[in-house]
């Protein structure tokens, strides 16, 4: 899929409007898959922004959060979960994150909750190597490609 992004150096930097479409056109790939979802879990922070958007499209009103961190500037650490999400093994639930990288933060919420095996993980994005976590994706990312979202940028640097 051809990105409306600046390309430099390895680096993408994705527009407010790339991630609108995009979250939409994921939408509409969860819509065609017929699978009906409860409740839709954030995976803070980027995947507060697709949710949004994504909850509006499917008509979902229910949006936990599950608040976890392993990136500092550009530079992955050990995961640091800071919140879990409710855990209604009732619900299915759709989880929704930016990108998967490398695969560690799915993999490791799908460890750290009692995972229904009628709850997926949607992303806008994915690299190689975390590619198989995500049911739902829009596209693919080589590995060595850093991707700026309109949210990691400071006013400042505007």
């Amino acid at each position: 899929m051809k990105h409306s992004a600046q390309h430099i150096n390895n680096e993408v930097t994705l527009s407010w409007d790339q991630i609108h479409r995009d979250s939409v056109i994921l939408s509409n790939k969860i819509k065609e898959s017929g699978i009906e979802f409860d409740g839709i879990v954030a995976i803070t922070k980027g995947g507060l922004f697709p949710s949004a958007i994504i909850s509006r499209e499917l008509n979902i009103n229910y949006i936990d959060t599950f608040c976890i961190n392993s990136y500092k500037n550009k530079t992955h650490n050990n995961p640091n979960i800071f919140k879990l999400c409710n855990n209604d093994e009732n619900k299915r639930l759709l989880f929704i994150d930016d990108l998967t990288d490398t695969g560690i933060t799915i993999s490791l919420i799908k460890r750290t909750f009692s995972f229904n095996k009628d709850n997926k993980f949607s992303v806008l994005y994915t690299k190689p190597s975390g590619h198989d976590e995500a049911d739902f994706y829009v596209s693919k990312f080589k590995q060595n490609t850093w991707i700026v979202f309109p949210w990691e940028i400071k006013w400042s640097e505007c």
